[in-house]
């Protein structure tokens, strides 16, 4: 989270100073960024589309009253499970 945060910053700020600042190595940053998208990183990120999209779609045309509940299966699956509150 910090090495993205530094990312973040480094068009306005030295990655040098961004680093001391949050105590992280520089090494360590450089490391971050020339390494691969983990296959779990990957997942999350699909699936924060999945939700949104969701949230998006049924979101206009449910009851405010109801409530969502979206879990992640070990199978790979979105669940969705809608109740009344």
């Amino acid at each position: 989270m910090k090495y993205a945060f530094i990312q973040s910053l480094s068009t306005k700020h030295r990655i040098i100073r961004l680093c001391h600042a949050l105590d992280v190595s520089v090494n360590g940053y450089y490391s971050w960024c020339n390494r691969p998208e983990s296959k779990r990183s990957i997942e999350d990120r699909q699936l924060t589309a999945k939700i949104k999209l969701f949230h998006r779609q049924v979101g206009r045309s449910m009851d405010r009253l109801a409530s969502i509940k979206i879990c992640k299966r070990w199978e790979n699956v979105l669940v969705l499970i809608v109740w009344p509150d």
